[in-house]
């Protein structure tokens, strides 16, 4: 979450004295260091007042922002100092009855940096995640490209969708993903249908919008190709050489400087066994998939601020809840329909990740799906193996683990359910929910496969989720 307030404070300068001639900027680190967290115009020795939507600040946690004044010569100085107010985190009541939801588009760079509002240049949105693409967050948008700020390349910049949430005149801010645009189509209204030949003694105006994708910021690390064979030394921390890969992928940021992409990984010890090579034209992400999967993490994902993350796999039925949706509890954000379906012979229930390495002795971890209560197991159905490559797996015993989370998923997608709620801007990726529906479930665990919104008011979210039961896995022998 974002954290919202106001700021007032009376600028001075001797040269720059017109109105709205002097620049302001409200940065994360001073000299116009750090993030830019607000900008604006102001003028000599009048009051100014700005209502600052912090997308750094972390709410209860104070941290220093910065003032810097640029006058009409371009002179910049840091003119004050102020530390983000602190006050209890508050979270919405989605539940109640008055609660007001509209959202704002913003032009961001990819390090999330604001650059221009552009919300009245977009007409619609809406945004689809799903978790087992290698781009997890995609979105699509209507635009009206008549107004939008100039240098702005419908084609290549980025855009943050952010969810305001007022309730007794408070304002919440989410967001919902930060989205690199891709070449759209440009299309016409009936008024301005270049094809119209009919006769008409006033030509009509031409309306004109683009119609553009858009993919959260791990399409940079598909995109982006070792040009030469890659390798990756033995005894090297695993997350080590991801974050060193992703520092690899530069872009421009809002004041012109080459940056990599933001990441953040939880610490892990284990280190790298042998050294890996990668031949040239190999994909970025898919080396950093590969390091990931060699220690049983989830391939990376982007998150809602293009921030590049992984965590440890487990099995679902182990994974603790992120959110309780319940008919019976407030907030009842459950609405119809919620479906479900059972599908039997797609899904494996055999899983064998061999270590096939010349440089070190094969091992493999050969485990089944043996519970009778489970509708896929090899007691209910004939075997179905699927087989993994696990050259670079760390160990046998994690290699064991990647089995069982592989049939632990395989599970739950064979129990798949539709679920539908009212709009929830706090979900993430790779998340569990708990659902209770009177008469239809009671308190059982779900894992969350992806989710999809559209950005208008009174829309719904459609989860897509599979039931995280517990099974019984073993060992096969051979």
């Amino acid at each position: 979450m974002s954290v919202a307030y106001q700021l007032t404070f009376t600028p001075h300068d001797v040269i720059s004295i017109n109105s709205n001639e002097l620049k302001v900027q409200i940065r994360t680190d001073a000299g116009g260091l750090g993030d830019l967290v607000a900008s604006s115009t102001c003028t000599n020795n009048v009051a100014k007042l700005m209502y600052i939507t912090d997308a750094f600040a972390i709410e209860g946690v104070s941290a220093p922002r910065y003032i810097r004044i640029i006058d009409g010569a371009n002179n910049a100085s840091d003119t004050g100092t102020f530390n983000v107010p602190v006050s209890p985190p508050i979270e919405p009541d989605f539940g109640a009855s008055v609660l007001t939801i509209f959202f704002v588009y913003e032009w961001r760079d990819h390090l999330f940096n604001f650059i221009s509002d552009i919300t009245p240049m977009v007409i619609q949105g809406d945004i689809k995640l799903d978790n087992d693409q290698q781009v997890t967050r995609t979105a699509r948008f209507k635009i009206d490209p008549a107004d939008l700020p100039e240098g702005f390349n419908i084609e290549t910049e980025r855009i943050s969708v952010n969810a305001i949430v007022v309730q007794n005149a408070v304002r919440t801010v989410y967001t919902l993903g930060l989205f690199t645009l891709d070449v759209g189509t440009l299309q016409f209204t009936d008024a301005g249908n270049p094809l119209d030949f009919s006769l008409d003694p006033v030509s009509p105006k031409i309306y004109e919008f683009w119609d553009v994708e858009g993919s959260d910021m791990g399409t940079h690390l598909q995109e982006a190709k070792v040009p030469s064979p890659y390798t990756i030394d033995a005894g090297v921390n695993y997350i080590t050489a991801i974050e060193s890969l992703i520092d690899t992928v530069l872009f421009y940021d809002f004041t012109g400087t080459l940056r990599p992409l933001k990441h953040v990984f939880p610490t892990q010890a284990e280190v790298t066994p042998f050294d890996y090579t990668w031949g040239p034209g190999t994909p970025k992400l898919q080396i950093i998939n590969e390091m990931l999967m060699a220690i049983n993490w989830y391939p990376a994902w982007a998150d809602e601020r293009g921030t590049i993350r992984s965590r440890l796999q487990i099995l679902p039925s182990s994974e603790i809840p992120d959110i309780e949706y319940s008919t019976e509890l407030e907030p009842r954000m459950i609405v119809a329909p919620f479906s479900k379906s059972k599908v039997r012979s797609q899904f494996p229930n055999q899983v064998v990740v061999l270590i096939d390495d010349p440089r070190r002795a094969p091992e493999y971890s050969f485990r089944e799906n043996y519970g009778i209560l489970s509708s896929i197991s090899v007691v209910n159905v004939d075997p179905n193996l699927k087989e993994i490559d696990g050259s670079k797996m760390l160990a046998a015993t994690v290699a064991k683990d990647l089995a069982d989370f592989t049939l632990g998923v395989a599970n739950a997608m064979a129990s798949e359910a539709s679920l539908t709620t009212d709009f929830d801007p706090r979900r993430k990726a790779h998340e569990t929910y708990r659902l209770t529906i009177s008469g239809v479930e009671n308190g059982t665990k779900w894992k969350v496969f992806g989710w999809s919104i559209s950005m208008t008011n009174g829309s719904v979210m459609i989860h897509k989720i599979g039931k995280a039961d517990i099974i019984q896995i073993q060992d096969v022998v051979s």
